[in-house]
């Protein structure tokens, strides 16, 4: 018999969610004839219906769906097999609103696992069949698509369902909200931005559909309504902001509501009443503090568990740069859902689906772990799949560790083909983990093709960087790893721990041949810190800030055959002297301190190629005889072979970046005055010549 149109089920099924505002996912399980029919009937609905899925007609790519943030719809039809995209799926599966609905075209379980995914070739890895690329991510949806209440099935041939009402939560209606409590809270919260002290930002936080973008909306259109002139909004892309802009309303005349880019905010600071920086976890770190040094009323929004995955991270490092920087920052944390009702089913299901809220074990359970009782392991990822908890804890400790950690990072954890995943366990709970790939280890003709820049085989980022930017061809041809990600559990850090999971992962790569491990990252002291300590050497200092942190990127490098000890050795060798030119032109802006570790990474550096002569000028230049055009050459040579020397200088940091900025860098006299707060020349040459003095003294005891 068959069945009505799915569109009067759908009728019935939409009236019912009214009440409580919830929303639901149906599953539609059948053939591609029926699920083309489906679509069709889709096309007389009433309402707002997205497509996601290229094999539907009119349905966008996953590289679409991002632009429709911001946005909103009554009903989502995906088609499981154009391939799901994690990050597409998280992004409009927050766009539906209260009472609508996430459809989502599958066939039958067993033909869907034999299907080969469209998405492969994003996880694609020169050297390695697309067989070998995993089925992990949907067989893990399919599971907990099997288990979920939030999930109705529907199967071909099957009668729609009935009496969906009586199967819902019995919750009071509610109306589509006028500002809440919680908005009406952040509302005011930005407002007083504007009223109260300088430098005193506020930062909204809240899981998405909570009304934090609206809320800053609203806010500007308040601040218009009393006569403020001109607010700026910023955020990661035009589209991520368009909330902002609808619920600000018509602007009156005389008055601005304008969109800049964050780096066109700090490249060319403008006057503003208020900047409005929305979903902040999607800027880099680095821009957001430079923002906050050049604009003193400023409210951020930041997603804790949103589309992509970084809020936590973001919150947890902001909060700390806030609290040293910014005394009186006010936190605000928006909790009653705004787009769909209270204990929203829908919400619930792509949260476990993505691992959206997903932490690493309570810090409680692990407080007495340490390198005694911890134990270092290979994990099994087709195991962790059945291991929902273990799996949560892992994707949990990454959130956190990390910027840009998404919903596709779940994906490639699961199904990438060259990825180890090794962690330290306390009593079965994981307190360290690490992502690495396997690279390089290619034929003479390719890595002659790689070293001259025709081929960059996809999935090699370590091997390549070793052969093309550092000229060592080697770094194509020995088996290689990279530390991809690494995060060790906040509560025991500092003990250890990061250093064992190197220790075991360069232990176990040993046994399969592999000739060095390397990793690259966005560069802090910190980090710089962990990775030398652990006998990595910098090989490189990339030119262009990293997208996820807005640090730059540095590669490191530690042997584990000899001839990958000798390789990381000498290309290690080679970074210096290149890097001490580039401190005086690309990276004549580099933050001081990462200067100060790169510089003297090495070990073992000396103060030569300086003769009586030399050494006559520069303490001539130190007593006042000479003048500083004069020592150019010599003081660069004492400060670059001072700062690698095994004899620590102990000046004070301001010294430190005294001699970095002015001899190294050569920035200008008016430059290193305004960033030391010094007297304009005369007092950057008089603080000059006392750190010069210093270090003749220290090379005399």
């Amino acid at each position: 018999m068959k069945c009505a149109p799915i569109s009067d089920f759908l009728v019935r099924l939409r009236a019912s969610l009214q009440a409580s505002r919830h929303r639901r996912l149906v599953l539609c399980v059948g053939d591609d004839a029926w699920r083309a029919e489906i679509d069709g009937d889709l096309r007389t609905v009433d309402g707002r219906v997205w497509r996601l899925g290229e094999a539907l007609t009119d349905g966008m790519s996953p590289r679409q769906a991002q632009r429709q943030l911001g946005q909103e719809c009554d009903i989502l039809l995906v088609d499981a097999l154009s391939g799901l995209d994690p990050d597409a799926l998280g992004a409009l599966g927050g766009c539906v609103v209260g009472g609508g609905l996430l459809i989502l075209l599958t066939p039958p379980w067993p033909e869907w696992a034999g299907r080969v995914n469209p998405l492969n070739a994003r996880l694609a890895v020169a050297g390695y069949p697309e067989s070998a690329i995993g089925d992990g991510f949907n067989t893990r949806v399919r599971q907990i698509l099997d288990a979920h209440e939030a999930v109705i099935q529907v199967t071909q041939g099957a009668p729609w369902p009935d009496g969906l009402a009586s199967k819902l939560p019995d919750i009071e209606p509610t109306h589509e909200p006028l500002p809440g409590n919680d908005q009406e809270t952040a509302v005011a919260a930005i407002c007083h931005v504007v009223h109260g002290q300088r430098r005193k930002p506020v930062v909204l936080t809240a899981d998405r559909g909570r009304g934090k973008s609206a809320a800053m909306g609203l806010a500007a259109a308040r601040l218009f309504a009393e006569g403020r002139k001109c607010v700026v909004v910023t955020g990661p892309s035009r589209e991520a902001v368009d909330t902002v802009f609808r619920h600000a309303g018509v602007i009156p005349a005389g008055a601005e509501l304008l969109y800049k880019a964050p780096r066109e905010l700090v490249d060319a600071p403008m006057s503003v009443d208020l900047l409005l920086v929305d979903e902040a976890a999607g800027i880099p770190t680095g821009q957001l503090k430079d923002l906050l040094g050049q604009y003193s009323r400023i409210a951020f929004a930041s997603t804790v568990h949103g589309y992509e995955g970084t809020g936590r991270g973001f919150d947890l490092r902001f909060r700390a740069y806030l609290d040293e920087h910014m005394r009186g920052w006010r936190s605000l944390r928006m909790q009653t859902p705004v787009r769909w009702g209270a204990e929203d089913p829908l919400e619930a299901l792509l949260f476990t689906l993505l691992l959206l809220d997903a932490e690493p074990v309570a810090a409680d359970q692990i407080d007495s772990a340490d390198l005694g009782n911890t134990e270092f392991q290979r994990l099994d990822r087709q195991g962790l799949i059945a291991d929902p908890d273990q799996l949560g804890q892992i994707f949990g400790l990454l959130v956190g560790a990390h910027y840009r950690t998404r919903p596709g990072d779940l994906r490639h954890l699961l199904d990438a083909p060259n990825l180890e995943l090794f962690a330290m366990r306390h009593h079965g709970a994981v307190v360290a983990v690490a992502l690495v790939s396997l690279e390089g280890g290619f034929e003479p003709d390719l890595v002659e093709e790689i070293v001259a820049g025709r081929r960059r085989p996809h999935g090699h980022l370590l091997a390549e960087a070793i052969a093309t930017h550092c000229g060592f061809a080697e770094g194509a041809a020995y088996r290689g790893a990279r530390v991809q990600r690494i995060a060790v559990h906040p509560a025991v850090q500092q003990r250890g721990l990061g250093t064992a999971l190197l220790t075991g992962i360069s232990a176990a790569l040993a046994t399969q041949e592999i000739d060095y491990l390397g990793a690259s990252f966005g560069a802090t002291p910190e980090l710089l810190d962990f990775w030398f300590r652990n006998g990595f050497r910098p090989l490189r200092l990339g030119y262009r800030h990293n997208v996820a942190s807005g640090e730059p990127s540095v590669l490191v490098l530690a042997g584990i055959s000899q001839r990958g000890r000798d390789l990381a050795c000498e290309a290690g060798d080679r970074f210096r002297p290149r890097f001490i030119r580039q401190l005086g032109d690309v990276h004549w802006q580099l933050d001081t301190c990462l200067a100060e570790r790169l510089l003297g990474a090495q070990g073992g550096g000396r103060v030569d190629g300086l003769d009586d002569r030399d050494w006559a000028d520069i303490r001539a230049f130190a007593t006042g005889q000479r003048a500083y055009e004069e020592v150019i050459a010599p003081l660069a040579t004492l400060i670059a072979g001072a700062l690698t020397s095994n004899r620590p200088l102990r000046l004070s940091p301001e010294t430190h970046a005294l001699l970095i900025r002015r001899v190294l860098q050569n920035q200008s006299w008016e430059q290193v005055a305004n960033r030391l707060a010094l007297a304009g020349r005369k007092g950057v040459e008089a603080a000059l010549r006392q750190a010069i003095t210093q270090i003749l003294n220290k090379q005399k005891s």
